[in-house]
Parts: C-alpha cells; sequence; structure tokens
C-alpha cells in the first residue's frame, strides 16, 4: 500500500456513512492490548505484585476466553491479531490493515532482509480495510494511541496503517504522517521518521510534535488540537531497565501516558477512541526475561488502574485484552509466599525433605540445578534453544467494564471484540 491508503479509506467512508448518527451505549472506548499477555503471564504479575490472593486492577468484572489464530497460522502474530481485533477481519500473519485476500509481502520484489522473495502475486482483489479507529473518525469521535513501543510496531499501526508486510516501518510511518485519523499519538520509534524528515511533514501540518515527556505534557497542557509524541528512538526501556539518567530515564510511565491521552482525548464533545499497548510484556518475553515482563505487565496495569479512576464506568467502555500467549508455565510445588521469581519445590513428601528443614526441597534439574517455578518450552536458556522464545497459541483473556461489557462473556473469537467495542460505541 502507498502512503496514501489511509486517506481513501476515510474517503470511501465519507461516502458511504454522511450524515450517519451514533446510537451505541458508550460515549468513549478505552482498548487496553497487553501484547504477549498469556493466562499464565497474567497469574504470575498477580503473585509477583499484589500476590496471589490479590487484584489487578484489569480484572474487571466481565471476562471471556478469546481465540487468537489467524487465517493461516495456529500461533498468531501481532499483526493479523491486532487487524482481528481493530478491523474485525482474520488475515495471514504480519499482515496489517488489508483484507484476508491478501498474502503476505506480495508487493515486495524482496523481503525485509534484501533475501529473494518467494513467488507470490499479489491478489488485485486483496484492499485496505477500515479500522476501528477510521470509523470512529468518521464519525467525529477523537482517536488516539498510546504505546510504550515502536508507534510503527504491529499493534499500534493497525489503527492507521494498511500494508501487506509489518516489516515495512518506514512506509507504516509515512501513512501515519499522511492520516487525519488520529489527534493524540505517543509511543517510540523516532528513527522511522528521521530519513525523510517525516516530523517536519507534521509540523507543516500544523501537528505539535515533541520528542519529551515534559514538552508532552505542556502540549496537553496548552490544549494543542493534534499531538505527537515519539519518545524514543526505538522501544521504550523497559521498566527494570530504565538508566537513573539520559533520555530513557525521563520517559513517562504508561499510566501517565493513559492519564494525559484522556485529559487530551475527552475535550471531544462527540467522545473518543484510545488504545493503550503495554507492548513490552511480548518483548520481555521472547528474551526469556520474567522479571522484566512481570513487571511490564504491572506497569501496564497501572495504567488500566489510572483509566478506571479517570473515567466514569457509565459512559466509557474499558476492555483489555491480549492479541496472543507467550510460552510462559508456571511449574513446580511452590510454597505460598515463596517468590515465583525463584526455585521450584517438590511435592512435599518425606523423601523430598533430605536437608530436614521441614519444607520440601528444591526441584533440581538433569545437572543439579534448581529449577525455576517459572519456565519458558522455547527460547534463550531453555530447554529448547532458541535465539527468541515464539508466541503461544492457548486462549487468551478479555475483560471489560462500562456500556457494552456485557457482551464480553463465555467464548470468544478476536474477531468479535471489534463487534463489540463497535456495536458500544454504535459506529
Amino acid at each position: 500500500m502507498n502512503s496514501h491508503a489511509s486517506l481513501a479509506v476515510l474517503s470511501l467512508l465519507a461516502l458511504c456513512s454522511l450524515g450517519a448518527a451514533r446510537n451505541g451505549p458508550a460515549r468513549n472506548a478505552i482498548l487496553f492490548i497487553g501484547d504477549g499477555m498469556a493466562i499464565s503471564t497474567l497469574t504470575a504479575a498477580r503473585i509477583h505484585g499484589p500476590g496471589p490472593g490479590g487484584k489487578l486492577a484489569l480484572e474487571l468484572p466481565h471476562v471471556a476466553l478469546v481465540r487468537t489464530y489467524s487465517l493461516d497460522r495456529l500461533v498468531n502474530d501481532s499483526a493479523a491479531s491486532a487487524t482481528a481485533i481493530l478491523a474485525g477481519e482474520r488475515v495471514r500473519m504480519g499482515v496489517i490493515g488489508m483484507s484476508p485476500e491478501t498474502k503476505r509481502a506480495c508487493s515486495l520484489p524482496r523481503r525485509p532482509d534484501g533475501s529473494p522473495n518467494p513467488v507470490h502475486p499479489c491478489v488485485p482483489a486483496a484492499v485496505p480495510i477500515p479500522s476501528l479507529a477510521e470509523l470512529a473518525a468518521q464519525a467525529g469521535m477523537a482517536v488516539g494511541v498510546v504505546t510504550n513501543t515502536r508507534i510503527t510496531h504491529a499493534t499500534p499501526a493497525a489503527l492507521y496503517a494498511h500494508v501487506d508486510e509489518r516489516e515495512l516501518e518506514s512506509e507504516i510511518a509515512a501513512q501515519l504522517v499522511a492520516q487525519r485519523v488520529l489527534s493524540f499519538v505517543v509511543g517510540g520509534g523516532r528513527r522511522f521518521f528521521s530519513p525523510y524528515d517525516l516530523s517536519g511533514r507534521l509540523r507543516a501540518q500544523g501537528v505539535t510534535y515533541v520528542v519529551t515527556g515534559a514538552a508532552l505534557e505542556a502540549a496537553v497542557q496548552a490544549k494543542a488540537e493534534r499531538i505527537v509524541a515519539l519518545l524514543a528512538p526505538d522501544h521504550f526501556a523497559y521498566t527494570v531497565d530504565q538508566p537513573s539518567e539520559g533520555e530513557a530515564h525521563t520517559l513517562p510511565s504508561l499510566a501517565k501516558l493513559t492519564e494525559l491521552a484522556v485529559r487530551q482525548l475527552s475535550r471531544n464533545e462527540s467522545g473518543y477512541f484510545l488504545l493503550v499497548e503495554g507492548g513490552r510484556i511480548d518483548h520481555a518475553q521472547h528474551e526469556n526475561r520474567a522479571r522484566a515482563a512481570l513487571q511490564e505487565l504491572l506497569a501496564f496495569d497501572q495504567a488500566v488502574a489510572v483509566a478506571r479512576r479517570a473515567t466514569d464506568e457509565k459512559d466509557t467502555l474499558i476492555l483489555v485484552t491480549s492479541d496472543h500467549g507467550s510460552p510462559l508455565v508456571i511449574a513446580g510445588y511452590p510454597l505460598v509466599g515463596d517468590s515465583i521469581l525463584g526455585a521450584a519445590r517438590g511435592l512435599g513428601i518425606e523423601r523430598q525433605d533430605e536437608d530436614g528443614d521441614g519444607l520440601p526441597d528444591y526441584l533440581r534439574t538433569a545437572d543439579g540445578n534448581p529449577m525455576n517455578t517459572l519456565l519458558f518450552a522455547n527460547g534463550p536458556r531453555s530447554a529448547l534453544q532458541l535465539l527468541l522464545a515464539t508466541h503461544e497459541g492457548s486462549d487468551v483473556v478479555a475483560s471489560a467494564r462500562g456500556p457494552g461489557a456485557e457482551q464480553v462473556h463465555g467464548f470468544l473469537d478476536q474477531v468479535e471484540l471489534f463487534r463489540v467495542l463497535r456495536s458500544a460505541l454504535g459506529l
């Protein structure tokens, strides 16, 4: 797709829905996507944070299990899953905002890494499909996105971009500059906007473009009409890795960014739709960094808590879900009170208390080392060594509160989450 794809979709919507009025029960909606937030990751974060009997802010009253497979893969990626949630269509892995006929990377003579592309003739019927953000903007709503990944990464890109290959981040950046859908954009990935002076084009369009948290807060305070804040050259640093000085040290938390987004978007009399992504949950699990993943999920949960406090459940739907799982397992028989990040104990029968301390001995691997309670099925330092851990294909959780939340129950498909949001907003 070229950089005018989003404008083309909006033009089509304008012709089809001129004069259409919203009649849904929700004035606003906030969608939280915890990237890679498997049920096991959520459980481990709860134990690590408030404790096994505690409660996270994302544990909302209406709950469903959600299937996550794509058109061609049993285990999904963020591009296809975000397209399902945000555009209501099941597509092939790697495709963003295009119709199901689209074949991944079929428009490329070569792959993004420079290797030859297999013969994949493009399907003439492949067309952009409108996202929930585009539908909301057409109805006069304000639309925003907050992420701690690159703004051109797969999940946030599904709000505004239409490409057959998620790796085309420079093209996705160009589409972000060309679109008129989003009025509040916060994330990383500044490096993709540098080569072609895309940031200069943003400023030329009257967009308030900022690169620091302080400047972002000032822009919100000044009631700027459109804001794009690219606060890091790449992804944000992990919460556990943020240094004590320099640019990364000044990065606002996901909770703070959510507070600013709600404050900015709430000024629109026609309501708003906001996407908040905790994208670094997934990245930490790809690296098999359990502590980092749990801290990212707890930071994500704090953002949900902020949204719950800042909104009225009578007029604002909050929906929390994940795009896919990750291969994290809670194993062994750890005692209540043991660190979830520590070693796992055995069953506790007599022969497993060889040290005589009255507690079950720690389980040990074949080489004699203690076995961790948190294990990864594959990836670095796992039993199945891979450079990066894969995703995982189990169902994920969706929880909701507010107008339309009653539709979140039982077992759902990811594309049904799009319908829940669209119905609640009357789009």
